[in-house]
Formats: structure tokens, C-alpha cells, sequence
């Protein structure tokens, strides 16, 4: 319940009573992993505030059906009948494709830093739609020579997944992404300071400390 209350009453976003505390607890795990990957408190929960917040709801029958937990502009529709921490840092990342995107739905019609991540490694994104779900989208790598992402997932089904993986690996498992895919670790790390560091950007940069209040 105490997670719960963090989500409702500090970061101010909505979470449906049908989301278990147990995934409460796992959110706000996850919420602080971001954070600190960041680098500055409450960043996650200040850059969305200008989006209205988070709303996290059950997902409806039919994707529970198929098993997947998704995203749609600036709400998580999560399978209630399984949850873990790295699945959440991955959805996390979807809303900021949609957020940072010329699209409000850049995870699926493209326009967001997913796109700016592809076309950095040398692949035009436009080919693919939609961004989740692209046939050839690991071949396409392999022809041009160019570092695939290090998950399964992430290489195979187009450049929205390519990028929640990458931003999951770089919150979750850093090394691994500097290792197995030096090019998208240094991209993201530059994304994550235009955005979460520059003043001027379109995020906002976290929690005032209790002296500026």
C-alpha cells in the first residue's frame, strides 16, 4: 500500500486499483532505478508532469490474451498477471518516445528518439512501421554491418523496441550495453544529457532540493 500511495500522492500519477500493491512496489523500484541512472531525484516523475503524469491500468483482455504489456502516448496498460522490474524500465521507455516525439504515438508511427537513435547507427527508421512490430528489422542491421541491439528483443522487432531495450540495459545493465554495443551506449548517454540537462530542453530536470523550495 505504502508504493501505492507513493505513485498516487508524491509522483501524482494514476494507478488502477485492479494493478496489485505488489506491482506498486515494483513500479516505484523501477521508478528509483531510472532515477538514479539519471542522476538527479524525481527526474522520471517531473520530465512527464508537462504530459499530465503517468496512467498505469490493466490491460484489456484481448492483450492479455497475448501476453504483452504496452504503451499508448502516457499510459501503461500493464498484464496484471505478471510484472517485473526490467519489463517496466522497457514500458518507461516507450513513453518517452511518445513524449520526446514529434508523433504522440512516436512508438508506433515513429517521430520520437527511437528514430533519432536508428538513424544515428545508419538506418533510415521511415522503412519500418510500425516502430514495434517490423519484419526484416534485424536483417537490415546485419546487411550494413552496423551493431545489433544485445537482446533478442531488441534486434528483431523494429526501432521502438530497439530503443526500450537500449534505454533498459543502460538503467539495468550498463556494462553489457557498453560491451556488446558501444554505439548505442554512447548515443543514449548523449540523449539522456540533452534532455534530462539541459535547461533548455523539453523535459524538466527533477525535484527542486528542500533549500530552493
Amino acid at each position: 500500500m505504502k508504493s501505492r500511495l507513493i505513485i498516487v500522492n508524491s509522483m501524482q500519477w494514476d494507478v488502477s486499483a485492479q494493478i496489485i500493491d505488489s506491482y506498486c512496489d515494483t513500479l516505484v523500484q523501477a521508478v528509483s532505478q531510472i532515477d538514479t541512472w539519471l542522476g538527479v531525484p524525481g527526474c522520471l516523475e517531473g520530465s512527464v508532469k508537462k504530459s499530465g503524469g503517468i496512467r498505469i491500468v490493466s490491460s484489456p483482455w484481448i492483450w492479455q490474451k497475448l501476453g504483452f504489456h504496452h504503451v499508448e502516448y502516457n499510459t501503461i496498460f500493464l498484464d496484471p498477471r505478471n510484472l517485473a522490474m526490467d519489463t517496466v524500465v522497457h514500458e518507461f521507455a516507450h513513453i518517452f518516445d511518445n513524449l520526446l516525439g514529434s508523433h504522440i504515438l512516436a512508438a508506433i508511427f515513429g517521430g520520437g528518439p527511437s528514430d533519432d537513435m536508428i538513424r544515428y547507427l545508419g538506418i533510415e527508421p521511415d522503412q519500418f512501421f510500425p516502430r514495434f512490430h517490423s519484419p526484416g528489422y534485424e536483417r537490415s542491421f546485419q546487411e550494413n554491418h552496423i551493431e545489433l541491439n544485445p537482446t533478442v528483443y531488441g534486434r528483431t522487432y523494429g526501432p521502438a523496441e530497439d530503443f526500450a531495450e537500449t534505454f533498459k540495459l543502460a538503467v539495468l545493465d550498463p556494462e553489457r550495453l557498453f560491451l556488446a554495443a558501444p554505439r548505442r551506449y554512447k548515443w543514449i548517454q548523449n540523449w539522456k544529457n540533452e534532455h534530462f540537462f539541459n535547461p533548455d530542453s523539453l523535459t524538466l530536470t527533477g525535484r527542486k532540493s528542500a533549500d530552493n523550495d
